[in-house]
């Protein structure tokens, strides 16, 4: 028999684990959230468990899932801890992506099982979370002896877990956050510079998108190093001289063009051995220009 759920913080992603466990068969017992009405929103939504504002109303439950926002999980793990009702029956899960579980050691002291399961995937809406998470891989992080627990419920959420090195957890977060947020960053730059060249702002956008879009199907296609393209893995100097003269003028364009051009020199040359020569110049190029104070 499926184990009991309730989550603790029924946000986007919150309701979207209860949705997706509730359909394998885990019985989602309270949704918690601030405000009866949120949390009214979320039961009605998982189609399962009950409204709760009671933040102890979750130790019902076998499993209990913290996904309040970060700042707030030690917290909400300490107030678990000192309620005296937490057993080693007890599994708390959060799924920050930027927190170890060190953030729930007041729980673990009390011999509750402790792990966090991060989806790497950008959950915008619950409904949008529940088609998303489920394919996902998600970074998991737990003792020894937890691990194949953590593992299952990635599982049974459709996904596929990764496990981290102990304290590695701000670095994978950090390797996330370069896939997700600064890829958006990256397209608003881009957007940037084209409405600079006369692009309408509403066309640069969309047709940004379709070729980032095309960038990360050949990734998935053919892999790394040899999705990338461009003049820099073609080793063309007379076209990434004239990018560094365009840009000359913005020292926060230019500074990003030049650090990633210098990571995609090291990917050109793994990818392109033979090219190395005309890569080197590329690199020297790259480390000597300088930016245009103005």
């Amino acid at each position: 028999m499926r184990k009991s759920v309730s989550i603790l913080g029924a946000g986007r992603v919150g309701q979207s684990i209860a949705r997706l466990l509730s359909m394998k068969g885990y019985r989602i017992e309270h949704l918690v959230c601030r405000s009866m009405e949120h949390a009214q929103k979320a039961a009605l939504f998982v189609g399962a468990g009950s409204a709760s504002t009671a933040i102890l109303d979750v130790l019902s439950s076998e499993l209990v899932f913290i996904t309040t926002p970060d700042d707030q999980i030690e917290a909400m793990g300490a107030m678990l801890a000192d309620s005296g009702r937490l057993r080693s029956s007890h599994t708390l899960i959060h799924c920050s992506g930027a927190l170890s579980i060190d953030s729930l050691q007041a729980a673990g002291a009390c011999g509750a099982k402790v792990m966090s399961i991060h989806p790497m995937q950008a959950v915008a809406s619950a409904e949008s979370g529940v088609a998303l998470l489920s394919g996902s891989y998600f970074g998991i992080e737990a003792q020894t002896e937890d691990l194949a627990q953590a593992r299952s419920l990635v599982k049974d959420l459709g996904g596929t877990p990764v496990e981290l090195h102990p304290g590695m957890k701000s670095l994978y977060h950090a390797g996330a956050v370069f896939a997700s947020n600064y890829v958006v960053v990256l397209l608003g730059m881009a957007t940037d510079i084209l409405e600079a060249a006369g692009v309408h702002r509403e066309a640069a956008v969309q047709g940004l998108v379709a070729l980032a879009a095309g960038a990360v199907r050949n990734v998935k296609d053919t892999g790394l190093p040899h999705a990338l393209t461009g003049p820099i893995e073609r080793g063309d100097f007379n076209t990434v001289s004239k990018h560094l003269a365009a840009l000359m003028d913005n020292p926060e364009f230019m500074s990003v063009y030049k650090a990633l051009g210098e990571y995609a020199a090291r990917m050109a040359m793994e990818k392109r051995p033979q090219k190395k020569a005309r890569i080197d110049t590329l690199v020297s190029l790259l480390s000597a220009v300088g930016v245009r104070k103005g």
